[in-house]
């Protein structure tokens, strides 16, 4: 069975031989769920990032990341590889400047073959690029396609001439202004769900470490998809402008409710927005952002608070008490040891 202990012995190449055939069949199987080891590469990441600083540093852990993850179909050392034409084919290519660990994740978009076939005589060229740093980034793909990346989140992406799917597989979180194309679908793949669209703008919330993916219709409509797996049966919902899907990862089901952020400028101008999210949600996405150790006094319950918001240039202790100001609670900060506490 495979779990983060085993997860972490293959990073640090402890496995015994039968460990890592185990492994190696995990990862090369289309069907299993590997949101294990998002989490793991996600946590590897940010205890690493407090720790190191520098660009040296991204490309030092990518390359053992690269190494670890991909040992047995990598050929010769080389920035552009090539997996066997057997398997599914791609060249992985690193983006420069805001290339981080957790954008390698795994299997380079390993949900693909669950929801579409590529034609495997084209090579697909795969791009990974994330946000290392604590603002938005603007991305603008290969079909014109605009991106708007969150902090901490990262693509994987497939956009390419002569292949009748755009792909992207994202974790963390992401604005898409989708260029329209009636011939070629924009695809985005989060979880064991799949996000398929010709053109329109949405965003998409698919932190690893979070129980829900929500998608947030600003204008158009999208097909949200999930191929039958195991006890589950295939979903397909469709969303219209306006609205927002909130997809539980644990049981497979979905809730439709209003969008209340739905001006496009708010999306596109790299403020950090906060859409109908439970302040316990938001409190950990800034805590992981700025790398806060949070804790919460015992009398402190937050399970069903929720809000929405948009925060521009605020300072992070600012959001924090701006977030906190519609429940009863406050805070202490003291070094980047941030406690939630009861008002006085």
């Amino acid at each position: 069975m495979i779990d983060k202990q085993l997860i972490h012995k293959y990073f640090e190449k402890r496995c015994t031989p039968e460990e890592l055939q185990l492994m190696i069949e995990w990862l090369e199987d289309d069907r299993e769920d590997h949101t294990l080891l998002d989490e793991v590469m996600q946590t590897q990441w940010e205890s690493q990032q407090e720790d190191n600083a520098g660009e040296g540093l991204k490309h030092r852990l990518l390359d053992d990341l690269r190494e670890q993850l991909y040992p047995h179909v990598m050929g010769e050392e080389s920035e552009t590889r090539s997996l066997r034409p057997h398997r599914r084919i791609f060249r992985y290519v690193a983006a420069a400047s805001v290339i981080a660990v957790m954008a390698i994740s795994y299997q380079l978009i390993y949900n693909t073959n669950r929801h579409t076939k590529i034609n495997s005589s084209i090579a697909a060229e795969w791009i990974s690029v994330a946000d290392t740093a604590t603002r938005i980034q603007h991305l603008l793909l290969p079909d014109s396609t605009q991106v708007w990346l969150n902090p901490g989140s990262s693509i994987v992406y497939s956009i390419n001439p002569g292949v009748d799917r755009r792909l992207v597989r994202l974790n963390g979180q992401a604005f898409f202004d989708v260029r329209h194309d009636a011939g070629r679908p924009f695809i985005v793949y989060t979880g064991d769900i799949a996000t398929k669209v010709l053109g329109t703008a949405f965003n998409i919330e698919a932190y690893p470490y979070e129980k829900n993916i929500r998608v947030s219709l600003v204008s158009g409509s999208v097909a949200i998809q999930r191929s039958a797996a195991g006890n589950r049966p295939a979903m397909e919902e469709v969303l219209t402008s306006g609205k927002m899907l909130t997809y539980a990862k644990d049981s497979g089901t979905s809730r439709k409710d209003p969008l209340a952020i739905t001006d496009i400028a708010d999306w596109t101008a790299g403020h950090i927005i906060f859409n109908d999210v439970p302040v316990k949600i938001a409190l950990e996405r800034l805590s992981r952002l700025y790398h806060f150790h949070l804790t919460y006094d015992k009398e402190v319950s937050l399970d069903n608070t929720r809000f929405s918001t948009v925060f521009n240039d605020e300072q992070p202790e600012e959001m924090i008490r701006n977030i906190l100001f519609i429940t009863d609670y406050t805070y202490r900060l003291k070094g980047n040891e941030l406690r939630v506490i009861q008002k006085q």
